[in-house]
C-alpha cells in the first residue's frame, strides 16, 4: 500500500511538471518554463540527449505504474538524475561522482520501502 502511494504521488508530480497552461493567454515556451522551473525540457527547443532520456526514464516509470508493477516504477524513479541528486550524501550540489551517484541511488531504494538489489 505504501509503495502504491508513493509511486502514485511521484507520477503525479512529474505530470503536474509536464502540463502546459490550456489559457488565452500567449504561454511561455517549453524551454522558457523548463528554464524557470529547474526542469529539463522533453520536447522541443531546449531538449537535448540527456534531457530525452530523463524523461524517457518518467515514462517507462509511467507504464510500469499503469501495469500494474509499481516497484518497478519506483526503481526507475529512483535512477533519475533528480532523485539521485536529492539523495547524494552530500546533497544535490555536491559532487557527482560514481560512488555519491549509486549511494543517492540506494538511499532513494531505501526511502520508498525497496530492498536493495543483490543483497
Amino acid at each position: 500500500m505504501r509503495v502504491n502511494t508513493i509511486a502514485t504521488l511521484l507520477i503525479l508530480v512529474g505530470m503536474a511538471i509536464a502540463q502546459e497552461p490550456k489559457s488565452n493567454v500567449t504561454a511561455p515556451s517549453t524551454a522558457e518554463l523548463a528554464a524557470a522551473s529547474g526542469v529539463t525540457a522533453c520536447i522541443g527547443t531546449g531538449a537535448d540527449a540527456s534531457s530525452l532520456r530523463e524523461c524517457e526514464k518518467r515514462d517507462t516509470a509511467r507504464l510500469f505504474l499503469i501495469a500494474g508493477n509499481p516497484e518497478a516504477a519506483l526503481r526507475i524513479l529512483c535512477n533519475t538524475r533528480s532523485a539521485i541528486e536529492v539523495f547524494r550524501p552530500s546533497g544535490a550540489l555536491g559532487s557527482d561522482k560514481y560512488e555519491d551517484n549509486v549511494a543517492g541511488n540506494n538511499r532513494c531504494l531505501q526511502a520508498v520501502g525497496l530492498e536493495l538489489k543483490g543483497k
